[in-house]
C-alpha cells in the first residue's frame, strides 16, 4: 500500500523530540510514501519562514533528500510536461543556493 503523506507527518521527523510512534511509522513505510505538489510547497514555505541559519540549511537539505527523484528529471526533459517550468525552477533554486542535489530513483528498475 502507498501513502500520500501530509506535511505535518514528515515535519514530525525534524522536531527536537519527535514522536517515536510517528518515526516508527515513517521508517516502516519509507518506500511507500508519496508527496503531492501541495505538500512539497507547504514544506518549502515552512522552511523559508526560518531565518538564515544552520537549521534552515539543514531543513533544506532534508527536503531535497526526500523530494528530488527521477520524476523531476523527466519533467525537466519534457518541455511540454505541465510541471516542466516548476521542476526547472526548483532545480535552479537548489543550484543557486548551492544545496546538495541527490537524484533518488523511486523504484529499482530505474538504476
Amino acid at each position: 500500500m502507498n501513502f500520500l503523506t501530509d506535511a505535518n507527518v514528515l515535519w514530525e521527523a525534524t522536531r527536537l523530540s519527535p514522536n517515536p510512534r510517528v518515526l516508527g511509522w515513517l521508517e516502516a513505510h519509507e518506500t511507500e510514501l508519496y508527496l503531492s505538489a501541495v505538500t512539497v510547497g507547504e514544506l518549502q514555505r515552512g522552511i523559508a519562514l526560518y531565518p538564515q541559519s544552520r537549521k534552515r540549511t539543514g531543513l533544506s537539505r532534508w527536503l531535497v533528500r526526500y523530494v528530488l527523484d527521477t520524476n523531476i528529471l523527466l519533467r525537466m526533459a519534457k518541455r511540454n510536461h505541465p510541471m516542466h517550468r516548476e521542476a526547472r525552477e526548483c532545480v535552479r533554486t537548489l543550484l543557486r543556493r548551492k544545496d546538495d542535489i541527490q537524484i533518488v530513483p523511486q523504484v529499482a528498475h530505474e538504476f
